[in-house]
């Protein structure tokens, strides 16, 4: 016999349940996925290993450049590397709006040029300090094409940071640079298209109170050799590049750094400071039997005694001063 899983009742219940609409008989809706877009060009093509390694060698140009320049202008002029970012060749070119002065750079082996920029009123500060000025005018927009003259100094300026780049990039590739020409305009170099990604690099230069900035851009697929050669073409673990390794050590010994021996320090109100003549004697923290430190870029890095060694000041070294190691 037929086992009955509803009663009478519970049918009729059932029934009613449905013609009075509390029970549903439409099958409930499928929740919505959440679907998020990806923009499979937007992908990062440098890798951190890469992008520090970048950061390495801009740095590096930054200490040439600077050192270049202000002996030109013989005025000292701070040149501050600015973090890089990848962005499109087409946000590149909205970012610089024209009068400006772009120039096309072959950088064999690269399929693609990269670019130098100076901004108009970049390159009329440098033009100002070149001629004698103090570089701290007003600033300065080019309204038409530039002057001959103007044209000799940006090929020179040009010349002149392409010879530091290729300087700073000796320990990690050997490249060959040369101007191809330089526009007023960005939209006139159609050499690569809208979607293509170029790394952006800023480097700040410091007049005294004034700030002015030299950009340059390198095309990112043009570069894929170079990041391979730095940290290889997969995310498993690479074999250390032994030519690259020597080549940086050696780049970071003959880096030149500021090593001062601190004699004291003391705290004077500024009626102290003011009433201060000749033949009077501030008394300092540190008795003379006490150690001194030496700062290595502002660092301490050694304990030590002050001394003459055959007529010459010297600082010998006692102790060594271990930092806590920073996460």
């Amino acid at each position: 016999m037929t086992e009955r899983i509803l009663s009478q009742e519970e049918v009729n219940a059932l029934l009613k349940g449905v013609q009075d609409g509390k029970i549903r008989t439409q099958p409930s809706a499928a929740p919505t996925p959440v679907v998020r877009a990806y923009d499979f060009s937007a992908r990062d093509p440098i890798s951190p290993e890469g992008m520090s390694v970048l950061h390495f060698a801009h740095a590096r140009f930054a200490r040439l450049f600077q050192t270049a320049l202000s002996s030109i202008v013989r005025k000292e002029i701070q040149v501050q590397p600015m973090p890089a970012h990848v962005i499109s060749f087409d946000e590149f070119v909205k970012d610089i709006p024209p009068p400006v002065c772009l120039n096309l750079v072959k950088m064999e082996p690269l399929n693609d040029p990269a670019f130098v920029l100076l901004k108009s009123e970049t390159l009329y500060t440098l033009l100002e300090l070149l001629f004698g000025g103090s570089g701290r005018g007003a600033a300065k927009t080019a309204v038409t094409e530039f002057t001959p003259i103007e044209q000799r100094v940006i090929r020179r300026i040009v010349g002149m940071v392409l010879d530091e780049f290729l300087k700073a990039w000796v320990p990690f590739y050997s490249f060959q640079a040369s101007l191809i020409r330089s526009e007023t305009n960005p939209q006139f170099t159609k050499i690569m298209s809208a979607g293509d990604q170029v790394i952006r690099i800023s480097f700040m230069l410091q007049i005294e109170d004034t700030s002015r900035e030299i950009l340059l851009a390198l095309p990112c697929r043009a570069m894929e050799p170079v990041f391979e050669k730095w940290v290889g073409g997969s995310s498993r673990a690479r074999e250390v590049d032994s030519e690259w390794a020597v080549g940086w050590r050696s780049s970071i010994a003959d880096c030149p750094v500021s090593v001062t021996a601190e004699l004291g320090a003391t705290a004077l109100t500024v009626r102290e400071f003011t009433r201060l003549a000749v033949g009077d004697v501030i008394v300092l923290e540190k008795k003379v039997s006490d150690d001194l430190e030496m700062k290595v870029e502002g660092r301490p890095k050694f304990r030590g005694h002050p001394g003459v060694y055959r007529g010459k000041p010297v600082f010998q070294i006692t102790s060594l001063i271990h930092e806590a190691r920073r996460d």
